[in-house]
């Protein structure tokens, strides 16, 4: 019986292994496709921060140029 119940551990051990591994490749995919995109953000929001210091009235929102 103590054979039965160690195989059963060991498959429960290495399937839950193989499904955290899988939730994590997931994750660091999501994480690196969403991190792409990021040097377009910035590059706007360094706009809108340009436009703010200069002098006078002026409506840098996000639909303001």
């Amino acid at each position: 019986m103590e054979g039965i119940a160690t195989t059963t551990t060991n498959e429960t051990t290495v399937r839950l292994a193989v499904g955290i591994s899988l939730v994590s490749l997931f994750l660091s995919g999501w994480s690196f496709i969403s991190s792409i995109d990021e040097d377009g953000f910035e590059r706007s929001v360094e706009q809108r921060l340009a436009c703010l210091e200069l002098p006078g009235p002026n409506d840098c929102g996000l639909d303001g140029r």
